[in-house]
């Protein structure tokens, strides 16, 4: 059973998160762009962390919101550290960023 309340604690955690990124980088483009990049991968990887945990059929042992919430944090904390290392999504998400404000990289 999913527990609805995780699923609207992470659209929300999302969201915000999306509207901080944005923000920083209308204020300043090129001191936050390597944040942003870095947080929008944290947030690509949590998604997929995500979609990858649905896909394990459940057998009902176990589950119950604290599980739910607990797996949802270290999913969260997981990406955060993938996201630190690099999965290559930054570099893209930076190109990209420069590309569509007309930046030139230095």
């Amino acid at each position: 059973m999913d527990n609805q309340f995780s699923v609207f604690m992470n659209n929300a955690y999302k969201d915000n998160t999306l509207s901080h990124l944005q923000y920083s980088l209308k204020k300043d483009s090129k001191k936050n762009i390597l944040h942003v990049a870095k947080e929008v991968e944290g947030l690509f990887i949590n998604i997929m962390l995500q979609s990858m945990r649905h896909s394990i059929p459940k057998n009902g042992l176990l589950e119950n919101n604290a599980e739910s919430m607990y797996t949802d944090i270290y999913d969260q904390q997981i990406s955060k550290k993938m996201s630190e290392k690099g999965f290559g999504l930054s570099d893209m998400i930076i190109e990209q960023i420069l590309h569509n404000k007309n930046i030139k990289k230095n």
